[in-house]
């Protein structure tokens, strides 16, 4: 079916990628556990424009309708990968080692904790000035800052607060984002303090 432009290029061209990709998610166990996917591949399959098929929809419409259905499963999938991925800091991550060049400041912005920290360890691996200076003035905003998530992980990554750095150099952009790590983290510990009974914050204090 024409779907917008003269020819309809467009449309088969993104359904040939459509396609594609749930050729792929077929093969997974977890799209396979689906009814609603495995039901929509049987019907495709049994699509009369299937080659050989003897069974099944009355027109390409029908094989066109079970696409859809496959891809609303395949789409709600990704979406549970992608924040199983962000969690551990692997999406902004797996994005940057594809192409250093990619991440926006609205992508770092919008990073979780997680993915900020390794994106952070993997900037000052390669150097990148560029990433780091993002990542401190997503840093900037208190509301933003990412705390430590644990003191051995703040400990591990400590820069000497007492050596010279020169202005404008990774060493100093390193050393802006630990001071805001730390900044973050007292306020999440005070935050969590605020939240504890008195005499429980009175063991806490004397601990």
């Amino acid at each position: 079916r024409d779907r917008g432009n003269r020819d309809g290029s467009a449309w088969r061209r993104n359904l040939s990628n459509a396609v594609a990709e749930l050729l792929i998610w077929r093969r997974t166990t977890a799209a396979r556990k689906e009814e609603r996917f495995s039901r929509a591949l049987e019907d495709l399959i049994g699509s009369p424009t299937h080659a050989g098929s003897k069974r099944g929809l009355s027109d390409s419409d029908g094989a066109y309708d079970c696409v859809l259905r496959m891809q609303t499963t395949a789409r709600k999938k990704r979406r549970v990968l992608n924040e199983a991925a962000r969690s551990v800091g692997h999406l902004l991550c797996s994005r940057y080692l594809l192409d250093r060049t990619s991440l926006s400041f609205w992508q770092i912005r919008r990073g979780k904790a997680g993915d900020i920290s390794r994106l952070k360890a993997l900037a000052s691996k390669f150097g990148d000035k560029r990433v780091l200076t993002m990542i401190a003035k997503r840093n900037a905003d208190p509301d933003k800052a990412s705390p430590a998530e644990s003191v051995s992980a703040l400990i591990s990554g400590w820069k000497d607060t007492s050596a010279h750095v020169e202005e404008g150099s990774i060493d100093e952009l390193e050393m802006q984002i630990q001071e805001q790590t730390v900044r973050a983290t007292v306020d999440r510990l005070r935050s969590k303090m605020s939240m504890l009974p008195a005499n429980q914050e009175e063991d806490q204090r004397t601990v």
